[in-house]
């Protein structure tokens, strides 16, 4: 059973004083010594040469608001988006030479990929910002906003309230008004970079990633680096493990290595772990999303989330769960729980059908369910004696009792 930590401070990797013992769980240190370097901070995992954790935090959000400007307002703002839009296209990109509320802004030709809603386009400090061609704001939202990795990663420990004063600036922006109950989030990666020194051999993760029918892709080489998917991505909740060092490299993000507290030279066995979690999941995941931007604590739940529904497990056994999970998937879980803590009053919660009333659910997905288990189980067809079955099997499994509560239900005495 994979144990829990309990919550901690704001400050993701803030430095704290070196533990006087090696409280260890299956060969994983529980709360890791920490070493300062450079201007990173590593965490050595009790295994000489073993992973260490360089830095941990958000790399993409995604939001989307409702803006009202009064038409005086819009009037004045219109002009000064499409002049820009309209020096944008003479090139990739056009710099304003006045300034938005003070602030300097690059306007941007298209719309941007699966934006075609938003006639606007601009940076400002580096974020996307779409804007739609009206002052009123829409039943979708007439603003969106991509966050860049680098604005984001800048704001370790202190992201989700500069999210919230960015947007609030935006909302002030040519003295407009949100909609109330408008702001919403789209996306959010949350991600954690590890110094591997042996690198990640990505045919035994591929192998050993369960569940088994999770969808699972490997793409690149060796030597430029390789990525492995899991999960679909239009799924609700989505992995990426892959060679963040060498990606790095390829593209000429040098900021990370500052991030990292590392040399260009060790950069090659950055291996990163990276947690999404799509507009399905906002749509009907955590049962108060909008408290994701308010408490680090958040961050905690949704590792918990992800690496429970995804986990490396070493085939060492025949029976799937019964594998030992990997360590460094335990060392993954040990330091996002530890750095982040968890919100127990956040959870999954299953979203109603909007096709189906429940009567026709009951016939087309659960009694299906149960007579595929009464075949298997060789319970007979007898009601009783499946759900009697099944309410044994979570009492007397370990693993079952777990699923149980991950989904949010608790286990009452058989009535039978």
């Amino acid at each position: 059973m994979i144990y829990q930590a309990e919550p901690v401070s704001v400050e993701v990797l803030g430095t704290r004083a070196p533990t006087t013992s090696a409280e260890t769980t299956g060969g994983i240190r529980n709360t890791p010594d920490e070493m300062p370097w450079n201007s990173g901070t590593v965490r050595d995992n009790g295994v000489l040469g073993g992973p260490q954790l360089l830095a941990a935090g958000v790399d993409t959000v995604h939001v989307g608001l409702g803006i009202d400007w009064p038409s005086i307002k819009w009037e004045i703002l219109r002009p000064f988006l499409e002049n820009g839009r309209k020096q944008a296209g003479e090139s990739d990109t056009y710099r304003q030479p006045d300034s938005w509320c003070g602030r300097e802004i690059i306007h941007c030709a298209s719309s941007g990929a699966g934006r075609h809603n938003y006639r606007y386009h601009i940076l400002d400090e580096g974020n996307h910002v779409w804007i739609a061609d009206g002052p009123d704001a829409r039943d979708f939202g007439n603003v969106f906003v991509k966050f860049s990795a680098e604005w984001l990663w800048a704001r370790v420990g202190k992201w989700g309230g500069a999210v919230t004063a960015f947007l609030d600036r935006l909302v002030l922006s040519g003295n407009g008004k949100e909609v109330k109950g408008s702001r919403h989030l789209s996306a959010v990666h949350i991600a954690c970079d590890y110094l591997v020194p042996d690198g990640i051999d990505y045919n035994e993760l591929h192998s050993g990633m369960m569940p088994r029918k999770a969808y699972k892709c490997i793409q690149g080489t060796v030597a430029a680096g390789q990525t492995m998917y899991v999960g679909k991505r239009q799924s609700p909740v989505s992995l990426t493990v892959y060679d963040k060092g060498k990606e790095i490299v390829k593209s000429e993000k040098m900021w990370c290595l500052d991030l990292w507290g590392i040399d260009r030279s060790e950069a090659g066995n950055v291996v990163r772990v990276e947690a999404k979690f799509s507009r399905a999941f906002w749509r009907k995941g955590l049962d108060d999303p909008a408290a994701v931007l308010d408490s680090i604590a958040c961050l905690g739940t949704l590792w918990e989330l992800a690496l429970r529904k995804y986990e490396w497990r070493v085939i060492d056994n025949d029976r799937v769960d019964r594998c030992t999970v990997h360590s460094f998937w335990q060392l993954v879980y040990s330091d996002m729980i530890n750095y982040h803590g968890t919100r127990s009053d956040l959870r999954w919660v299953a979203s109603p059908s909007t096709r189906w009333d429940d009567l026709t659910y009951l016939e087309r997905r659960v009694l299906p369910a149960l007579g595929g288990w009464a075949a298997r189980r060789g319970t007979g067809e007898n009601l009783e004696d499946v759900m009697r079955d099944i309410l044994q099997l979570f009492a007397s499994d370990e693993r079952a009792a777990e699923s149980l509560q991950f989904h949010g239900l608790d286990l009452a005495p058989c009535p039978f």
